[in-house]
């Protein structure tokens, strides 16, 4: 086997193993939601100091998640900014889209140095997600926390069994 064909080798086992992680980590993440105070706004803001760690070391494990997987990052850094740095909502939110734009342009630079990328399915998917943005931002804005709540459970849902189906 060649070094390549090895690495592939490792990637597939290594993203195997990933999946089934995802399986326990989804129900996790799903119970936390509904149980969680993560995106009550009452919640005392930490110092500016230690909120900008935590938001670092939040990005940097979440960046290499998205590196090596990716589905589900904007859920999972809102999560864990408004749960372990105690960002209200919408700075989360804010933030969770800066830092995926950053990874996002990172990971565009490498595939298109290495030829991966079909521009014109890009492009397409690119404007259907700046729509799809603004339709989030609009329903956020008018219904807040509790609007917020439902949609990222039936998105960790449609994880979930997209997952499980992959599997199976």
């Amino acid at each position: 086997m060649t070094g390549r064909n090895t690495v592939l080798g490792r990637y597939i086992a290594w993203h195997s193993i990933f999946k089934r992680i995802m399986l326990v980590i989804l129900p996790l993440t799903a119970f936390y939601i509904l149980r969680g105070r993560s995106f009550d706004d009452s919640r005392e803001e930490l110092p500016p100091g230690k909120t900008i760690l935590l938001a670092v070391l939040i990005a940097l494990v979440i960046g290499m998640y998205d590196g090596f997987y990716g589905p589900g990052t904007g859920t999972f850094l809102i999560l864990l900014l408004t749960s372990v740095a105690h960002f209200r909502l919408g700075e989360a939110n804010g933030v969770a889209k800066a830092i995926n734009l950053t990874t996002n342009v990172t990971s565009l630079t490498v595939y298109l140095l290495s030829g991966k990328v079909v521009l014109l399915l890009g492009l397409a998917a690119g404007l259907c997600g700046v729509a799809g943005n603004y339709i989030g931002i609009t329903f956020f804005e008018h219904k807040g926390s509790k609007g917020v709540k439902p949609i990222m459970l039936s998105v960790l849902a449609l994880f979930f069994i997209r997952i499980l189906s992959e599997i199976l």
